[in-house]
């Protein structure tokens, strides 16, 4: 087994040939990114949505290989990491793996910044200088722990969600593997794709945000209704750019897609063996 290493400006070329993906069966891929949305936004069941997400996303970038491959993308796909024959089984090492490092993560976070200051703080109460200075310093601990971890984790699973859906020969532990392997390779383009998400996201949490306080005005009840279909909107948003991306990704680093860009169109190309 092998994987592939790119340019570095192939990590904004996967969100735009994700997408170029996306518009040629608009309405479907639309229709899969608002079902994921609306379970997503609602309350209770946004934290299952949580740690199944990688299951949805595997949904999505079924979707995408389908429609590359000729088959025009269905909205029930959205479900295709759950209903494929075998697929939750290979997708569900990733779903524990994600859970666990993140549980880590808010676990090292509460240990170094403190449970009872943030206790306080929630309750209202108005920390002295040398309290705010103390948990500044925890915050700023945590967060040279979390942002490395965390983007590794990221990073990651970005690969190994697509390999595990689309590879049936592959186990979940299997394609975390190479997944890993083919990271460190392809670093370059990852951080490009890293600074594309960012200003993305930007964009889109202004945009939430005029609305967030626009629907503020309208009172606490349609206030709370305005905030969940704000929260639906970024979370199809976000499905509808990350998944068919992923699915690039992959595709172009373990050579899952013949259609993928080659080693002429993508920059430097060497073939790494997977451990």
């Amino acid at each position: 087994m092998s994987h592939r290493k790119v340019g570095a400006g192939r990590g904004a070329g996967w969100i735009v040939e994700g997408f170029d993906v996306v518009r040629q069966n608009f309405g479907s891929f639309a229709g899969i990114a608002v079902v994921f949305g609306a379970i997503g936004a609602l309350p209770l069941l946004n934290l299952v949505v949580g740690m199944l997400n990688h299951v949805f996303y595997a949904g999505m970038v079924s979707a995408t290989r389908d429609q590359v491959e000729g088959r025009p993308a269905q909205i029930g796909q959205v479900f295709d990491g759950f209903s494929r024959p075998g697929a939750f089984l290979r997708l569900l090492p990733i779903v524990v793996v994600n859970v666990v490092v993140s549980l880590v993560l808010l676990v090292v976070f509460l240990g170094l910044v403190g449970v009872q200051p943030l206790m306080s703080i929630m309750a209202g109460n108005e920390p002295s200088q040398a309290e705010t200075m103390a948990l500044l310093a925890g915050v700023l601990k945590a967060m040279v722990v979390a942002i490395p971890v965390g983007l590794l984790l990221w990073w990651t699973l970005f690969l190994a969600t697509p390999l595990a859906m689309l590879d049936e020969s592959l186990s979940g532990w299997t394609a975390i593997r190479r997944a890993f392997s083919a990271m460190w390779a392809n670093i370059g383009a990852l951080i490009v794709n890293l600074l594309c998400w960012i200003v993305i996201g930007l964009v889109l949490t202004i945009a939430a945000g005029i609305v967030g306080v626009l629907g503020g005005l309208l009172g606490a009840g349609l206030g709370l209704v305005v905030q969940i279909v704000v929260n639906a909107v970024m979370l199809a948003v976000v499905m509808i750019l990350v998944g068919p991306s992923m699915y690039r990704a992959a595709s172009e680093i373990f050579e899952l897609d013949p259609q993928a860009p080659t080693a002429a169109s993508s920059g430097p190309d060497e073939t790494t063996a997977a451990f």
